[in-house]
């Protein structure tokens, strides 16, 4: 894994926290347009000095630069702008890839994962280290904690009191006191914003009732991608009949209805964390889109 995805915070700032993926995409962030103004500006000035010796002195160009160096010239440009055309086509599906792997092992993403995190995340899963996915994610909830608190409590004031218990009894290391009600507020606030529950699932199919929001909705191939996990039943929204025997991974139903006591660890901590994050990234891209009302 890079650096860049290593020290994702350090390279996104402050000023990233409430900067949705989308909006990396549509509105690039200044550090990312000073970089491509640097690499174009370096490309324009490198052709205009062919252009300006080439104009000078045509024949002694000519000599230099036959027509086949230009053929070749512009043939590797056609094969790079082919290769944007391509990856950007194909990175909706590269995103639902991810967040449908990084669900099936209990994580969920966040607003401060730069857009560098999906390929890289997807190369370090066909590593075939589920433990090497749990570590970097576990990781990237505690060291921008804070901010997904803060982010949170801004998003619904409402629940600002519940919202600071829970993260204080997870940096106390009370997990099995924090992790229900986290499960709690991401119910409650995707209830509140999509009119439907998470955690319940739609009769006679093997989708939660989020589906029935998205599935509504009228929006990009990206955006249906980022709200894939609302469409699809996971480890920690399978109810009892859908449970594979066995299953050893978080899940909502288990941990509220007592089936399961050993859920209270730091690992499945920050797993609720990652969904509420997730949670509120969706709200606020749905509010930021006019797709649901500001106040939910």
């Amino acid at each position: 894994m890079s650096e860049e995805l290593k020290n994702s915070a350090q390279l996104s700032g402050e000023s990233r926290t409430h900067r949705t993926l989308r909006e990396e995409l549509q509105n690039p962030s200044p550090e990312t347009l000073v970089q491509i103004a640097d690499l174009m500006g370096k490309l324009f000035v490198g052709l205009k000095r062919v252009h300006d010796d080439f104009m000078s002195n045509m024949n002694a160009q000519l000599k230099l630069v036959g027509i086949e160096d230009i053929q070749e010239l512009f043939r590797h440009l056609s094969e790079f702008a082919a290769t944007v055309r391509e990856r950007t086509a194909s990175f909706p599906d590269e995103v639902r890839e991810v967040l449908a792997g990084l669900g099936d092992r209990g994580w969920y993403m966040t607003p401060e994962m730069p857009l560098s995190f999906f390929p890289e995340m997807k190369a370090l899963m066909l590593q075939g280290d589920p433990d090497a996915v749990d570590c970097f994610m576990q990781g990237f909830v505690e060291e921008h904690l804070h901010a997904l608190e803060e982010s949170l409590c801004e998003l619904d004031p409402s629940r600002e009191p519940i919202l600071r218990a829970a993260f204080r009894a997870h940096r106390a290391g009370d997990y099995a006191l924090s992790i229900p009600v986290l499960f709690a507020q991401v119910d409650g606030l995707l209830k509140s914003a999509t009119g439907q529950f998470f955690f319940v699932g739609m009769r006679g199919t093997s989708k939660p009732n989020t589906s029935r929001f998205v599935e509504a909705l009228s929006t990009d191939k990206l955006w249906q991608a980022m709200l894939s996990p609302l469409c699809v039943k996971q480890p920690v929204n399978l109810n009892a009949n859908e449970r594979p025997a066995g299953m050893n991974f978080l899940n909502r139903h288990q941990v509220l209805h007592g089936e399961v006591l050993d859920y209270g660890t730091h690992l499945n901590g920050c797993r609720a964390i990652s969904l509420l994050g997730y949670a509120g990234f969706v709200v606020r891209t749905l509010r930021e889109d006019s797709l649901i009302a500001s106040e939910v």
